[in-house]
């Protein structure tokens, strides 16, 4: 992933902010369905075992709720710290030891790549697990007993059967679409949150590198070295450029 792929939304910010509440409604009238099961559930005296199905679920999409409430409610300051890292990325004067910079980004981004396609690799498991796994159990019941019996991904309550062959698809699509945001917002953040540490990691090496290059060796024109204007001009810069990256 790279810094200038992420953009801000612009003219369509107005659609982009539509599409999110949407789906953000779609996601939470499970969140409560589920909310619910737990609730009634702990009243009529469901079993743990049951309950214990329902809650890490509700955590999870608990989890991703904020995540993306508040990475919306703050999204004006991450693309201000997108912008602020790709202006420390072009400011940078220094064009010697191209190769060993070319190394550093190249270390730190490859790192990232991976962590990022382990994590893809994960959250698609885990919607094949989730969204899958009711239509596997569907087929092994009635392969193994003859009756069409169906299940959905999540223990929700709903104002109708679910389960009723009539209604049980449109109850799985939602629920399948609620899977696939709820892993969204979680992965999407924290993609977001990897890739700014790595690029401001970057920044602090590439600081780390040009003080390492300022610095005189231990000779005899050391002394008169650190008095140079030039020095401390380099210096003071490279100060600055470290503070805007804290």
């Amino acid at each position: 992933m790279k810094l200038h792929e992420i953009r801000a939304p612009g003219t369509n910010h107005i659609k982009y902010r539509a599409a999110f509440v949407f789906n953000l409604i779609w996601f939470n009238l499970d969140c409560l369905g589920s909310l619910s099961y737990l609730c009634m559930g702990i009243l009529n005296g469901k079993s743990f075992t049951e309950l214990s199905f329902v809650a890490p679920c509700l955590t999870f999409s608990l989890l991703g709720n904020t995540k993306a409430v508040y990475y919306t409610l703050y999204d004006t300051e991450a693309y201000t710290l997108i912008e602020n890292l790709i202006k420390l990325e072009v400011n940078r004067k220094d064009c010697t030891h191209l190769e060993i910079v070319r190394e550093i980004k190249a270390s730190e981004t490859n790192y990232l790549n991976k962590v990022l396609n382990v994590l893809n690799v994960m959250y698609i498991l885990l919607i094949i697990l989730y969204d899958a796994g009711p239509l596997v159990g569907t087929a092994v019941t009635y392969c193994s007993t003859g009756e069409l019996k169906l299940f959905l991904p999540f223990l929700d309550v709903y104002p109708f059967d679910a389960l009723d062959l009539k209604y049980w698809p449109y109850a799985y699509i939602h629920q399948f679409w609620s899977v696939c945001l709820v892993l969204f917002y979680v992965g999407s953040v924290d993609s977001f949150l990897l890739t700014c540490c790595t690029y401001i990691r970057i920044q602090f090496r590439l600081v780390q590198l040009d003080i390492e290059n300022l610095i005189p060796g231990k000779d005899i024109t050391s002394v008169q070295a650190h008095d140079d204007i030039h020095f401390q001009g380099k210096f003071k810069e490279l100060m600055s450029r470290h503070q805007e990256i804290i």
